[in-house]
């Protein structure tokens, strides 16, 4: 049984009612939006402590330095060299200063990558690597295959867990990009990991079709989209084992010339910590035209390089909204840390 709601892709038919759908298709899809990041400061270093090897001690405070920006947080500077005892000498140092809060973040339609925080977040998995293909992945032993001639994968990321109910679970997040001369809509997939089958599905940058209200997904050349998939019953044990992921990726041609939207909702967005004490993107977002079935998904990027969550927000709670009118948001969590993240958006127009 399937727990997870796998993206704005997913939610139209199945949670969403979304609007015509190209070729067919009833689906809707994301969008991007610029983002543009400033970082505040980070907070103070920690207590400075000591390490003796004679019988006296003594100790004193570290003070963490701060940023503002991008930059990265530095170390806590160190306390006073401790008094001599009577066999060894004291040291002291301060300790590490503690991440920066994330930068703010804006924008409309374009752009794909938000947040920077002042220190680089720890890793949410091991050390990745290019495979036999070129590709970034967390598996590199696996020969992977997009299986379209006009796309190619930039980096694909397995993350296996024990979902509550005891089952192995796995998520799949991958970068795909159009290096193709056409318009591509419509995807499908039949991913397969050694034969074992993962369901995929498509979340991308938001474009109009003449005679429809609704954002498609499509890729343009030169465009990158978010795939995401999920599957049980896989262990890692068996993902370790495994030697190929092949996408088998189909699509069709738009039905209808593509524009670029010029009135996507507004949205400025910080990285912060949850309640749940994990992380989350929070903002507000301003509707630029009367749109419903508004939402939003967030795509953390951990200091491997690699994508590791899809957070999702909805702000109006998919009613109708009108222009003009900002409203707050607050994505759900990740367990992970991250400081960038990809951005997508999606909506329909209220005709």
């Amino acid at each position: 049984m399937l727990t997870r709601v796998l993206g704005t892709t997913g939610l139209c038919g199945a949670l969403i009612a979304c609007g015509g759908g190209d070729n067919g298709s009833g689906s809707k899809e994301s969008t991007t939006g610029n983002i543009d990041t400033d970082g505040a400061s980070g907070s103070s270093g920690g207590t400075g402590s000591t390490h003796d090897d004679g019988t006296s001690t003594a100790s004193t405070t570290g003070t963490g330095a701060t940023t503002v920006g991008d930059e990265t947080t530095t170390s806590g500077t160190g306390g006073t060299t401790g008094t001599t005892g009577t066999t060894g000498t004291i040291s002291t140092g301060g300790s590490n200063a503690t991440t920066g809060m994330t930068g703010a973040s804006t924008g409309d339609v374009s752009g794909t990558t938000g947040g920077g925080t002042g220190n680089v977040a720890a890793p949410c998995g091991p050390e990745p690597a290019k495979n036999a293909q070129g590709i970034l992945t967390s598996h590199p032993n696996l020969s992977i295959d997009i299986g379209h001639e006009d796309f190619e994968l930039l980096s694909v990321t397995i993350l296996p867990y024990i979902a509550a109910s005891g089952i192995d679970t796995l998520d799949l997040y991958a970068e795909v990009m159009n290096i193709g001369l056409e318009d591509h809509c419509s995807f499908l997939f039949d991913t397969r990991l050694d034969g074992l089958e993962i369901i995929v599905l498509s979340q991308t940058p938001p474009h109009r079709q003449e005679d429809f209200t609704t954002t498609h997904g499509c890729l343009r050349p030169g465009e990158t989209g978010i795939l995401t998939g999920i599957q049980n019953d896989i262990s890692a044990d068996m993902i370790e084992a495994a030697t190929t992921l092949q996408f088998n990726m189909t699509s069709l041609p738009p039905l209808n010339p593509l524009s670029e939207p010029t009135d996507a909702p507004t949205v400025n967005a910080v990285i912060a910590e949850g309640a749940e004490g994990g992380y989350l993107v929070s903002g507000t977002s301003t509707p630029n035209a009367a749109i419903y079935n508004y939402v939003m998904s967030f795509y953390p990027r951990d200091s491997r390089g690699l994508l590791v969550h899809e957070l999702l927000a909805f702000p109006g709670d998919l009613e109708s909204l009108t222009a003009g009118i900002t409203l707050e948001f607050a994505s759900t969590e990740s367990e992970c840390q991250f400081d960038e993240y990809v951005f997508l958006q999606g909506w329909i127009y209220e005709e």
